[in-house]
C-alpha cells in the first residue's frame, strides 16, 4: 500500500465545509475509486485536469466533493498548495438536516492507497456557551 498525500486542513472564516489542501498526489487523485460521508458513497469529481470538467458544476452543488488542481481563477481563497479537497456544504446541510449529526466521518479511497479518513465537526458552531 502506497502513502497518500499529507493533506492539510484548510481554515477560512468564510468557508464552514471541510476543505483541504495538498501537495503532489497526481496519481493518487488518478487512483481515487470512492469517497464516502459516514459509510454512504458521495457523487462527486476527482480530477488532474480542470480543463476536462466545469467547476461550476460544484459551485452549483452538483457534486457533493471536488479532489482537483487548485483553481487558478474564480477562487477566492488564497492558499499556497498545488491541490485541494473541498466538501459540499449545501450537501452536508442536507445531511444534518435529515440525521441530525453535526460530525461527519469522511473516507476516500484510491486503488494502490491506504485509506484516508477524514472527521469534520460542527458542533462548535451551535456551542451554546458562546
Amino acid at each position: 500500500m502506497k502513502a497518500a498525500p499529507i493533506l492539510k486542513s484548510v481554515t477560512v472564516e468564510s468557508v464552514v465545509t471541510p476543505f483541504y489542501s495538498f501537495d503532489g498526489g497526481e496519481d493518487w487523485i488518478k487512483s481515487i475509486s470512492e469517497v464516502t460521508l459516514n459509510g454512504a458513497p458521495l457523487t462527486g469529481v476527482s480530477t488532474t485536469d480542470l480543463s476536462k470538467i466545469d467547476v461550476n458544476d460544484y459551485q452549483n452543488d452538483e457534486a457533493q466533493y471536488l479532489i482537483s488542481p487548485l483553481p487558478e481563477e474564480g477562487f477566492d481563497i488564497d492558499i499556497e498548495a498545488e491541490n485541494i479537497i473541498i466538501f459540499n456544504v449545501k450537501y452536508l446541510n442536507e445531511v444534518f438536516q435529515e440525521t441530525g449529526t453535526l460530525t461527519f466521518k469522511f473516507v476516500i479511497k484510491a486503488n494502490g492507497y491506504a485509506d484516508v479518513p477524514l472527521e469534520f465537526d460542527l458542533s462548535h458552531l451551535f456551542d451554546s456557551n458562546i
